[in-house]
């Protein structure tokens, strides 16, 4: 016979730390290897055979916190051109919001000719809910074409639940 222990929390006998607890619950990770096309001033989840650079979650609680990362190639692919990319949200299938607000995470901008490198960022999310929720990189480009995940190379983005 089998023995079980299940626990909802587990406090260091030095008491929780400031602001909570800090644990990891759940990790996703999601890789995507198509080229993304953003071509358009105001935020888009761009274009891509692939589908959208996209990860999706279930909190276990409703007082988690979701940690995101995402790591890419990139292409700005002309000079003068400025980029903004961010991450919008989605929760249980609604309509989809840009979570950092204003101009979002990443700025790029070279006045002087063709960049091509790594963007990456990570922000915390609060929720507040244990429905799906999904997190989508969108960008936005002043003119002309920029391209998440250069040459089709890889992309990452990982989702996880940190304990509140």
């Amino acid at each position: 016979m089998a023995s079980e222990l299940r626990v909802d929390k587990i406090i260091p006998t030095t008491g929780a730390p400031t602001g909570g607890g800090g644990g990891i619950v759940q990790v996703k990770q999601i890789q995507h290897s198509n080229s993304i096309d953003y071509s358009t001033n105001s935020f888009s989840a761009g274009s891509s055979s692939g589908g959208n650079f996209a990860i999706t979650i279930t909190p276990k609680f409703a007082t988690s916190k979701i940690l995101l990362s995402f790591t890419s190639m990139y292409d700005l692919n002309q000079a003068n051109q400025r980029v903004y990319i961010t991450i919008f949200r989605s929760i249980g299938g609604g309509t989809a919001s840009n979570i950092v607000g204003g101009r979002g995470l990443v700025e790029i901008w070279n006045p002087d000719s063709r960049t091509q490198a790594t963007a990456n960022a990570q922000y915390l999310d609060s929720p507040n809910t244990t429905q799906q929720i999904t997190y989508t990189i969108y960008a936005q480009v002043s003119a002309g074409n920029f391209y998440l995940g250069l040459y089709n190379n890889q992309k990452w983005m990982q989702a996880m639940e940190v304990s509140a």
